[in-house]
């Protein structure tokens, strides 16, 4: 089963955020008004995830379930235009290849996984690695999808072992002159937009109060999913907050200037991702090396790539997250 929820998403002159103030009102610690419709929104959409596992769990269903929750990228950036979503402390925004744009958190639970408690995954790992990976996981042969891209994850995320997956094409835009590819810890980055190239803020940021423990805060609010999760014996989180904690991406603060020492337009820039998630120096000059060889890879994409249909998008009238 594949639910695409909608909403949330950005908001432009002519679609404004709108959540059910019953929602609303549940996020009123939160100051900002535009902050607060959206987390309503997403409020909703926690709602609606907790219906789903309680009508699985209603049919006996759930302890042969794998529930995978993804997002497509970054969201729009809530001090950056009209947005009200949160990529910090990421670079950039959806419709870019900054990290803020391309780097999407995700959440897999089921008991086949056998955890003895719930951990945070580092592992690289792509979206089109979804389709082998839980055809595998129900015990389908991966020759049989025939000729794919994406990568079996299933053992490395069973059993925390090292990602198969080696190396990430972000895209390659021939019609905006955008590239940026992923290779072990580094990643090369040519040509932008020119548009939300910098480190933005969530809106109403410098007002909110973070609660001493997050996990606390929504548990007390009535958390569906856990109620269910103890009465099925399936609840494995026994420190809260720690996986909260191992996943949060922590940085010093960004460069006074908003494009730091890179500007993909003139010439690539070269991140080590894993040591600087975000982006805040670029490597190009001190490995050339390295950089020669992202491009050589990116030459060999470029060989089988087809000639785009679309024609360049009107970002002022895209409305869909």
């Amino acid at each position: 089963m594949a639910i695409s929820v909608a909403q949330p998403c950005w908001e432009r002159e002519y679609r404004c955020l709108k959540a059910p103030l019953t929602y609303v009102a549940k996020n009123a610690h939160i100051q900002d008004a535009k902050r607060r419709t959206y987390a309503g929104m997403v409020t909703a959409l926690d709602e609606s995830v907790g219906k789903l596992i309680d009508a699985f769990n209603q049919r006996g269903f759930l302890n042969n379930t794998i529930v995978v929750f993804v997002s497509d990228n970054g969201g729009d950036a809530g001090s950056y235009k009209k947005g009200a979503a949160s990529n910090w402390p990421l670079r950039g925004q959806k419709s870019n290849s900054w990290e803020g744009a391309i780097r999407a958190p995700s959440l897999i639970w089921s008991p086949l996984l056998n955890l003895q408690e719930p951990r945070t995954s580092n592992q690289l790992m792509h979206v089109s690695d979804w389709l082998p990976t839980l055809y595998s996981a129900i015990g389908g042969e991966i020759s049989d999808l025939g000729k794919i891209d994406g990568v079996n994850m299933w053992k490395a995320l069973m059993y925390n072992l090292p990602s198969p997956r080696i190396e990430i094409l972000h895209n390659i835009d021939p019609l905006n002159g955008m590239s940026a590819l992923r290779r072990g810890d580094y990643k090369l980055v040519i040509g932008t937009t020119g548009d939300a190239n910098a480190w933005y803020k969530p809106s109403g940021f410098d007002d909110f109060e973070t609660p001493p423990s997050i996990d606390e805060w929504v548990f007390k609010n009535n958390s569906l999913v856990k109620r269910i999760f103890e009465e099925s014996n399936l609840w494995m989180l026994k420190t809260a907050d720690i996986w909260r904690i191992n996943a949060t991406v922590s940085c010093t603060q960004p460069p006074p200037d908003d494009n730091g020492d890179c500007d993909p337009n003139q010439s690539p820039c070269l991140f080590n991702i894993a040591a600087d998630p975000c982006e805040y120096y670029n490597l190009a000059s001190k490995y050339p090396r390295i950089v020669k060889s992202m491009m050589e890879i990116l030459k060999r994409y470029n060989t089988t790539a087809v000639e785009p249909l679309s024609a360049p998008r009107d970002l002022s009238r895209s409305s869909m997250s």
